[in-house]
């Protein structure tokens, strides 16, 4: 069956696309009008393949984009995997705040852990403190005196006939900790200085030890009064009589 109404935008002459599963999908080199070869794929709910867009020129360049069929009929509006309306967040002096993470009950939770193709697309509801990454759900904080924020998040699946629609409204109640970073900076500070001392003080006791016999030596092979014995000549003595 051709599946006429999906297309991608024309390429050069020197350029075509191809599928990355030919035997079940095939794809027009040109306009990349998909073409199921395979009967079997219309007893699953959804297929996943990539269609590739490779350049004959020297040396050859190549990129690719995942693309999802679906051959079944949508029956379940998408779901939020932690289902919990309120979140305490303590964050960082960063914009991110917190990725929504929800998934389509039509499809596998295996075939969902990879952002693309994505199984659900997230939207907010006007909003002056935050913004929503559309296929990620990732949540940026753009005001960071904001310490609550109540919002209305649409989650929408790719399901065909009709596409169903979520709203969930969230609250989050944010604590800035701002002090961390100076905290571990000075921790940080404090561990190399420390550091520092440990190893000049290891340095010092080297040093010392291993210089501590030579002079220990030198000071046995100095002779004083005190040692001349009263009995035995001394041989420098004699020598200097003679």
């Amino acid at each position: 069956k051709n599946l006429s109404e999906f297309s991608l935008p024309p390429i050069p002459s020197y350029a075509k696309y191809a599928s990355s599963v030919p035997d079940l999908i095939s794809i027009d080199p040109y306009n990349a009008s998909i073409i199921v070869r395979s009967s079997l794929l219309y007893s699953s709910y959804s297929y996943d393949f990539r269609i590739e867009a490779i350049d004959s020129r020297s040396p050859s360049l190549s990129c690719s984009i995942p693309i999802r069929v679906f051959f079944g009929v949508n029956k379940f509006p998408p779901q939020l995997l932690i289902n919990s309306t309120r979140q305490f967040i303590e964050i960082l002096p960063s914009k991110f705040l917190y990725q929504i993470k929800a998934y389509d009950p039509d499809l596998l939770l295996s075939d969902q852990t990879n952002s693309f193709p994505p199984t659900v697309e997230y939207e907010i509801d006007s909003s002056m403190n935050i913004e929503i990454e559309r296929y990620t759900g990732r949540i940026f904080l753009k005001d960071f005196n904001t310490t609550n924020i109540n919002f209305t998040l649409f989650m929408k699946d790719f399901g065909q006939p009709n596409r169903f629609i979520t709203r969930q409204t969230l609250i989050f109640d944010i604590k800035s900790n701002e002090n961390i970073s100076l905290t571990v900076f000075f921790i940080a500070a404090s561990s190399i200085i420390f550091i520092v001392i440990v190893l000049s003080i290891l340095t010092f006791i080297i040093h010392y030890c291993c210089t501590r016999p030579t002079k220990t030596l030198k000071t046995q092979k100095q002779t004083t009064w005190k040692n001349i014995s009263p009995t035995t000549p001394d041989t420098c003595l004699i020598d200097n009589e003679y």
